[in-house]
């Protein structure tokens, strides 16, 4: 029997499968690494289209925004005229 009687492999197809995960941790590395940077550029592409602060390119949600204020500010409620106030 060979010294090591837990494992059922001859030892070249041990080492094979030792080379063979490291190979695969290296791999799993790599592809975290790609889709984090992925992940990012979409994040700073979402956030310049939502919120960029450019002048004349502004964000959608700093538009909104601008246009809320702006008709807020023109207080639109006081421009309707009331019924004059019977004799």
């Amino acid at each position: 029997m060979a010294a090591n009687s837990n494992c059922h492999f001859p030892r070249s197809q041990r080492s094979g499968k030792v080379g063979l995960r490291q190979s695969q941790a290296g791999q799993i590395v790599i592809e975290y690494i790609l889709l984090l940077a992925i992940a990012v550029a979409m994040a700073v592409l979402i956030t310049k289209t939502l919120i960029g602060r450019d002048p004349g390119n502004e964000g959608f949600v700093l538009a909104a925004w601008s246009e809320l204020l702006v008709q807020i500010g023109a207080d639109t409620a006081d421009d309707v005229k009331r019924p004059a106030a019977g004799p």
